[in-house]
């Protein structure tokens, strides 16, 4: 799993629950010390061009604030009504994401079968393991297709053919 960003603002990586911790991989600047120090895959800063090769298998995680639980204050606010840049990054590389369920684009995501939604992050691993092969494959197929209109360009241009 891996989670890319601005680490200042994802306090949540201070208290990653214990079963997320072996596998969650960490891209970004600003990160605090205890970040540095107790997340097991802590990657630091790579270029945002360069980002999308070190992505290969595994799930995005789309998540902000100090709370694995739930993201709250104005972070939490902030998922709730906007779609952060971290959901298409990880989609253009052909990573299925990991939103929370009241994330902006929750419905989205699992209607077009882009990923899975949680509640908090201690639901990831029981949400996981609980897809069965079939679901999957779907998800994977999905997120392929999404990947290559991203790309592309095709979403942009059907937003600009909607707006005429």
């Amino acid at each position: 799993m891996y989670f890319a960003g601005n680490l200042g603002k994802s306090l949540f990586l201070e208290n990653v629950p214990s079963s997320l911790n072996d596998i969650l991989y960490v891209f970004g600047l600003n990160a605090t010390e205890k970040m540095k120090r107790d997340l097991r895959h802590f990657m630091g800063f790579v270029d945002g061009d360069q980002l999308p090769d070190k992505l290969k298998g595994g799930w995005g995680l789309v998540w902000d604030g100090a709370s694995p639980m739930r993201p709250t204050g104005l972070l939490g606010k902030y998922l709730a009504y906007n779609a952060p840049h971290k959901t298409s990054l990880y989609i253009a590389a052909s990573v299925p994401v990991i939103v929370w369920s009241g994330a902006a684009n929750a419905r989205f995501v699992t209607e077009n079968f882009l990923g899975i939604s949680v509640d908090s992050l201690d639901q990831i691993q029981g949400k996981l393991e609980s897809l069965s092969g079939d679901e999957y494959s779907t998800i994977l197929r999905s997120v392929a297709e999404f990947s290559s209109k991203l790309r592309g360009g095709k979403m942009i241009l059907n937003a600009l053919r909607k707006e005429d």
